[in-house]
């Protein structure tokens, strides 16, 4: 927050110029700018029920217990409950401890894609897109609740199909989000033609496999920086879906930008490898906060 940065300094002129001669209108004045530089949400511990189509899907917020720092949108991966951070990992206490909200949407079997398609499995037509992510949900918690707000602290992490998720949704709203990261995510479906969510969501299109549902196919303006981690031993999701990205973003000339790569040698596909990430994801985004 700009209020913690502003005061050292403001400390400092007034031990150096003497007695302040500042009336308190003028003091009154100055502190209504610092507050109205960060943006409190104005909301509790909750979860909220929106419609996406026929699906209903349940958002958990939860505030953290300290200072207000900023809001991680934290998605699942493939069929996993919006509870399974949570209930698997130290997530929610390290955020509090650290003064950031939680926002936990339950995304059912979305891969997070922009749109239905006619060659999409009838039974997963349901799930909500992340278009509806961004357009729904986040905008109606921006309005509402002052969560999301563009000039607040705000972060997108994920897990396997919700590390694509985190990836894909950060990149194409850097206005929102500061940085992202990923565990144990898949990008380019180009490179993995045999994956069976992406055919059941984009059949033999190659259209759809190309163009703007694919990440690597906009790559060059991606502007979010992200830290991506996965296990070496990940017999779910490759780690060559990570060093694929990699070679991408160092093509790109973007690594020195806060890009950050991590691969675990031992780790599978497991909350053991995931729930053990937690405190360096935190940190990560400690680092793209304002006020530190």
């Amino acid at each position: 927050m700009k209020l913690v940065r502003f005061l050292p300094c403001l400390l400092l002129l007034l031990a150096a110029c003497g007695p302040s001669e500042s009336t308190d209108e003028e003091f009154a004045e100055e502190q209504e700018v610092m507050e109205e530089s960060t943006v409190i949400p104005s909301i509790s511990d909750t979860t909220i029920v929106f419609k996406a189509g026929d699906f209903e899907s349940s958002v958990i917020v939860e505030m953290p217990k300290t200072s207000f720092r900023g809001t991680i949108l934290v998605l699942q991966g493939w069929n996993f409950p919006n509870t399974s951070w949570s209930d698997s990992s130290d997530l929610v206490e390290l955020a509090s401890d650290a003064g950031f909200a939680l926002v936990m949407p339950d995304m059912g079997k979305s891969i997070y894609h922009k749109r239905i398609y006619p060659q999409t499995r009838k039974d997963w037509q349901k799930y909500p897109t992340r278009t509806w992510l961004v357009d729904t949900m986040i905008a109606q918690l921006q309005a509402d609740y002052n969560l999301f707000d563009e000039n607040s602290n705000n972060f997108v992490m994920g897990l396997s199909t919700g590390g694509r998720g985190a990836l894909i949704v950060s990149q194409e709203n850097p206005e929102v989000f500061k940085a992202g990261c990923s565990l144990s995510g898949d990008y380019d479906q180009n490179a993995f033609p045999g994956d069976n969510l992406y055919r059941g969501y984009f059949g033999s299109n190659p259209d759809q496999w190309s163009d703007d549902e694919n990440p690597v196919s906009f790559a060059s303006s991606w502007k979010v920086p992200m830290y991506l981690a996965h296990g070496g031993a990940d017999s779910i999701v490759s780690v060559a879906h990570q060093y694929r990205l990699q070679t991408v973003v160092d093509s790109l000339n973007i690594s020195q930008n806060g890009w950050a790569f991590r691969v675990d040698g031992a780790a599978e596909h497991n909350y053991d490898f995931w729930a053990s990430e937690v405190e360096t994801i935190i940190q990560y985004f400690e680092g793209f906060l304002e006020d530190k």
